[in-house]
């Protein structure tokens, strides 16, 4: 998915973090983690993101767990 199709899916859009830094596309279960679009987000639903911030693109991957 493109940043931009991500953006429109959510109210207010993406943030400019995750733009900027790529920590904040990490995939993060941990509970203390300060990551909660991950946590909370793609890896409660299953998922894991590996985004490349310079095309701008994200690939979602299922995971087994």
């Amino acid at each position: 998915m493109s940043f931009d199709e991500i953006a429109d899916l959510l109210p207010g859009g993406l943030p400019s973090s995750a733009y900027r830094h790529g920590a904040w596309w990490n995939n993060e279960d941990d509970p203390g983690s300060t990551h909660s679009q991950s946590r909370l987000g793609w890896m409660a639903a299953g998922y894991t993101a590996t985004a490349d911030r310079t095309t701008r693109q994200v690939v979602f991957r299922r995971f087994a767990g």
